[in-house]
């Protein structure tokens, strides 16, 4: 028999005796989680270097008091109560979990994740507890979906029923416990003597992998139950001599999860087991790079047994991995670090730390785990954001589709992907745009002589219809295609709302994972949104040249009215006149009165004229809206009124007013013609207020009168063109405040009167609050703003 190769510097044998023990407690001040050894009533006999660092406290403070009493817990006494809550129960036997926000020396907040599971002697009694917590702050920062997937995983292990045995190696239960023992017929501890040839012999898959794991080969099976589903994991677990010790396995029952795939940690009091079952990958080599542990379930991404590099030199194993080599030489400088880097295919996020023995490093631990999926669903997260920031800007249907085509080949690495949109008035999909490698295959030049219109009956219709994203992992196998001979092989179809359809896909059966759909689905709804947005704008662009147009008619309108219309008008006056002056001596009194009404008509015709005028500059000759002094423009106002005041023997006050954004020639004429009507018909004497408030949103003005009042029936309408409330007598156009409704929206406001019939009345208006760089709203000939 060989004899084993022993250590020439410490006369022992590696992985074994002093060593294996050196290599274990390298492993437990190494490793990147609290941990903590009490004895059985929580007194706190050691505690690693993760959790000295925790706190500022000398070690000799704390170890030898109750665990909840430690630094790491006295900022919260209901985090103490839950923290011994917690010894009390793995004290009793049972694993107990718990939840804690510690606080570092620099009075920082770190979440942790933490444990405290008994370690049970020969006779089943708890002799020690050892007390686990991870920093979960940086994991709680990630994006959403890995934090789903941990709460699921959580959810799984805490919730979902096990059945946890060891069997000796002769086949004997050891160990049995789970609360889904009963779903089997079973009590805990009631397997424990028996073989288990003996107890499942009529269940060959069973015995089969048992046999299978006794032998000593890792066994995954699924076994049916009757109506239940189990998905069983046999771990051989060896001694230092390499014999067989015992079989752990872990029993669960899959029944609603049967075709989901989840990794489970294995569950065992020893170290060395759990080393093997946590998704980690553990390393521990000399300064030499000559590697002495390699253990943990993270192996398997890269192609590796635990132990399998035992004896291997790190740079011979590694050789070409520059970045994983390059840390592991900064490790053995003696410096303790954590790095993302590629290892082989994985992208993995790593531990190192120097181990050393009088001031010279003896070995480097690290720790791996693996983040792929992380980092390229990150990577995935950030081409999405980037593709949204320019559909935001897309402008065209056509530059939608192009920028999500492109995107979703990307993302799916499938180089077939195409969009189709609704045709108004018709039920079919029709191809817009697709990509090269479209062309390419079917031999075309534009999308609409490569693919088909898609038409009812068809799948891809359904789908269209049912609103959800379909994946036909073989495309030939549906029923009825719109394209039966596509040389497609697998087809994602995605629905975009009421406006098409995404279509993405290989040559290939590529089946695409959770989280690229996820994504992909997310990519769709982004593009769907800017389909609406881009609709809209062409609606918007096509009402603005219909109210481009409606403004030019507009102003032929007023060319017209002030040229063409007033000069028949002016002719009449004129003539008129002329008659009354060379033949008014020989006229009577009632044709001298008819001269009158036809001086008087062509006047009140002209003013109609210049009214009208008034009213249609309001849009066409406005100005840019400004900071403007609403306490200045109605001093000016009352101004130019002041004949008019004084011939009414008028009182006018002016409370404070605001400063506005508006456009200063429009509030002041909103301002006179409201007063002016005031002064013409508040009655004798009358006295008139200009006041303002203030709210949220808007400026609220007033122009109050104690006049007779308007009656409630003709509130709304004094504000149409021609029309006139009852108390107007004054032969006026009735186009003023009609005016004043045209400013007012605009400006984005609202104008109306309060009054009481013989009490008075007040006309307010509004002006939203705004910068002077809001465009004004675009007055259509129906008075209505835009």
């Amino acid at each position: 028999m060989d004899q084993p190769e022993v250590d020439d510097r410490t006369g022992e044998v590696p992985g074994s005796g002093p060593a294996r023990n050196r290599q274990l407690e390298a492993v437990f001040e190494a490793t990147g989680t609290f941990i903590g050894v009490l004895d059985a009533d929580g007194t706190i006999l050691r505690v690693n270097a993760v959790a000295r660092e925790f706190v500022a406290d000398e070690p000799s403070s704390y170890v030898g008091n109750p665990f909840w009493e430690g630094p790491w817990f006295a900022h919260d006494e209901a985090l103490q109560d839950r923290i011994r809550t917690a010894v009390d129960r793995a004290g009793d036997g049972t694993e107990a979990e718990f939840e804690a926000t510690h606080l570092t020396p620099d009075g920082d907040p770190i979440a942790i994740d933490g444990t405290i599971n008994p370690v049970l002697d020969e006779d089943g009694r708890v002799e020690s507890l050892v007390a686990q917590g991870v920093d979960v702050t940086e994991q709680a920062r990630r994006e959403e979906r890995l934090q789903i997937q941990r709460e699921r995983m959580d959810t799984l292990l805490d919730n979902v029923p096990l059945v946890l045995f060891a069997l000796d190696p002769d086949g004997e239960f050891t160990y049995s416990r789970g609360n889904a023992l009963d779903k089997l017929g079973l009590e805990p501890g009631e397997a424990v003597g028996q073989s288990v040839f003996d107890m499942f012999g009529d269940e060959p898959e069973v015995t089969d992998a048992a046999e299978r794991a006794l032998s000593g080969e890792r066994v995954e099976v699924q076994v049916q139950q009757g109506d239940l589903y189990f998905h069983t994991v046999y771990q051989p677990v060896f001694d230092e001599t390499g014999d067989l010790d015992q079989v752990i396995g872990i029993s669960r029952d899959v029944t609603e999860l049967r075709e989901r795939e989840r990794d489970l940690e294995a569950w065992t009091n020893r170290l060395e087991t759990v080393l093997d079952n946590v998704p980690l990958a553990l390393w521990t080599a000399d300064s030499d790079g000559n590697i002495e542990l390699s253990q943990g379930r993270g192996l398997e991404g890269l192609g590796l047994e635990p132990g399998e590099l035992v004896g291997q030199n790190m740079y011979d194993v590694f050789e070409g991995q520059r970045a994983f080599l390059s840390n592991f030489d900064k490790a053995v400088t003696g410096e303790e670090f954590s790095v993302v880097h590629d290892v082989g295919p994985l992208i993995a996020r790593s531990w190192f730390r120097p181990v050393t023995r009088d001031g010279d490093v003896e070995k480097v631990i690290a720790v791996s785990v693996d983040v792929t999926e992380e980092k390229r669903q990150e990577r995935r997260i950030e081409a999405v954001n980037d593709a949204t920031s320019e559909l935001i800007t897309a402008e065209s249907q056509r530059e939608v589709a192009d920028i999500v085509m492109e995107l979703a080949t990307e993302l799916l690495d499938m180089p077939l992907s195409s969009i189709y949109t609704t045709v108004d008035g018709t039920e079919e999909l029709v191809p817009v745009a697709t990509t090269e490698r479209v062309l390419d295959i079917l031999d075309a030049e534009t999308p609409d002589e490569a693919l088909t219109t898609i038409t009812p009956g068809t799948d891809e219709m359904e789908t269209f219809r049912n609103g959800g994203p379909q994946v036909v992992e073989e495309y030939e196998t549906l029923e009825n295609p719109s394209m039966p001979d596509s040389p497609v092989g697998t087809l994602i179809m995605i629905p975009l709302g009421e406006y098409g359809q995404l279509h993405v896909g290989s040559t290939d059966v590529t089946v695409p994972t959770e989280a690229e759909l996820n994504i992909i689905e997310i990519l769709a709804r982004n593009a769907e949104a800017a389909l609406e947005r881009s609709e809209r704008e062409a609606e918007l662009e096509a009402y603005r040249t219909e109210l481009e147009q409606s403004n030019q008619r507009l102003q032929e309108f007023a060319h017209i009215a002030s040229h063409d219309l007033q000069e028949p008008i002016r002719m009449v006056s004129s003539y008129v006149d002329l008659l009354a002056a060379e033949y008014g001596d020989e006229l009577d009194e009632e044709a001298d009165e008819y001269i009158d009404f036809a001086v008087n008509g062509a006047e009140r015709m002209q003013s109609m004229i210049e009214d009208l005028l008034q009213y249609s500059r309001v849009s066409t000759e406005a100005d840019e809206f400004e900071s403007v002094d609403a306490a200045a423009v109605v001093e000016e106002t009352v101004q130019s009124l002041e004949l008019a005041i004084d011939e009414a023997d008028a009182t006018v006050s002016v409370e404070p007013l605001p400063t506005v954004e508006a456009d200063r020639e429009q509030l002041g004429q909103v301002v006179q013609n409201l007063v002016s009507n005031a002064l013409t018909h508040a009655g004798e004497s009358p006295t008139v207020t200009v006041r303002a408030t203030e709210t949220d949103d808007h400026y609220r003005f007033e122009v109050e009168d104690d006049g007779s009042g308007i009656p409630e029936n003709q509130t709304e309408r004094i504000f149409k063109l021609f029309q006139q409330g009852a108390r107007d007598s004054d032969g006026g156009t009735g186009i003023g405040l009609a005016v004043c409704d045209r400013i007012v929206s605009r400006h984005g406001g609202d104008i109306w009167i309060e009054s009481e019939d013989g009490v008075g009345s007040t006309f307010c208006f509004t002006i939203p609050k705004r910068t002077s760089t809001d465009a004004p709203l675009t007055v259509t000939e129906e008075g209505d703003a835009r």
